[in-house]
């Protein structure tokens, strides 16, 4: 998976317009980030890439490096 579709897979979870995040932004600034939102997302990456992400992990992540991080070398520059 590209970085780019993780940035995208994140902006429909929170229904933000694609191209809305740029890969740097702290998880709480993201308008509509919140548990249910973390939990569309995990969904959404589990749908798309059979990669099932534990929801303790991506709760402890404060930006979006660290969800990238949680995905580790699955992604793609």
């Amino acid at each position: 998976m590209k970085r780019v579709e993780i940035l995208g897979a994140i902006e429909e979870a929170a229904a933000l317009p694609g191209g809305t995040l740029k890969g740097n932004e702290i998880l709480s600034s993201i308008a509509n980030w919140d548990s249910l939102t973390g939990s569309e997302f995990r969904l959404i990456v589990l749908d798309r890439w059979q990669v099932s992400l534990s929801g303790a992990a991506l709760v402890r992540c404060e930006t979006i490096a660290d969800i990238v991080g949680l995905l580790g070398s699955r992604v793609e520059d």
